[in-house]
């Protein structure tokens, strides 16, 4: 027998371990993935679905918008999705900004049966001189 050689039992032993630990590995990819697609499929879509994994009553789809360039007091109208992750009615009652942007967001409140979504509408008014990134938030 030579020194490089490795014995039969050994070299068996090895190939049933990294088998099994490529098995368990590729079940753990398979569950995961069914996961997050029941997840998807459950809530509509990926950001409603994290959404409620963290916890939230609700999602607005898309968590960004960027409404362009304008001249200072040009109005933007932008369309947003309030998706309810409760079983419970959610009514939303207004807006707040992090900036000096305006928000006039149509008739309030807007009551969003449990497990559903509604459009909502958001006009954005371009008050700041600078460009700058503006944040808002929908309060319930």
């Amino acid at each position: 027998m030579s020194e490089n050689s490795v014995p039969t039992a050994v070299k068996g032993w090895c190939q049933s371990r990294l088998s099994w630990l490529v098995w368990c590995a590729a079940g753990a990819v398979l569950l995961t993935s069914l996961t997050i697609g029941l997840l998807i499929f459950r809530f509509g879509s990926p950001a409603a679905a994290f959404a409620a994994v963290r916890g939230h009553r609700f999602a607005v789809i898309p968590s960004q918008i960027d409404v362009g360039e304008g001249e200072r007091d040009d109005v933007r109208e932008v369309n947003v999705v309030v998706v309810n992750l409760t079983a419970a009615p959610l009514i939303l009652r207004g807006a707040k900004s992090t900036c000096s942007c305006l928000f006039a967001l149509g008739e309030w409140p807007i009551t969003v049966p449990g497990g559903d979504s509604r459009s909502v509408t958001v006009n954005v008014r371009l008050t700041g001189n600078e460009p700058q990134f503006c944040k808002f938030g929908i309060v319930f």
